[in-house]
């Protein structure tokens, strides 16, 4: 209740029909919002919305982008000590890799199941 809430996508097409499904939702009668933003989870010269939890989905098919993903929960986790929700399907290239740099900084995490 009360959620404020920040969806990105890197496509603009993603971000327009995120804000067209969000009109025919009731979250602002609990006092919530919702807004949406382009944004490339690899490009470090943009910054990272502050946030308290981190969702990232679906992004651990290339070894780059599980490093970008990581030095961004990394820092959304030091910054605002937010929680990470990361999901992705079992045996994804990347897994091991993202899971591997949140150890090296101390990130807790409960790994894949």
């Amino acid at each position: 209740l009360g959620a404020s809430v920040t969806a990105t996508d890197l496509a603009p097409l993603t971000c327009e029909l995120l804000d067209v499904s969000a009109c025919h939702q009731t979250y602002q009668d609990n006092g919530g919002a919702f807004g949406t933003m382009k944004f490339d989870v690899c490009d470090d010269d943009t910054v990272l919305p502050s946030c308290d939890i981190l969702v990232a989905c679906d992004m651990l098919y290339h070894g780059w982008m599980a490093e970008a993903l990581a030095r961004r929960c990394i820092e959304a986790y030091e910054r605002d000590s937010a929680g990470l929700i990361v999901t992705s399907p079992p045996g994804r290239i990347g897994e091991g890799r993202f899971l591997s740099l949140l150890d090296k900084a101390g990130v807790p995490h409960s790994g894949f199941e």
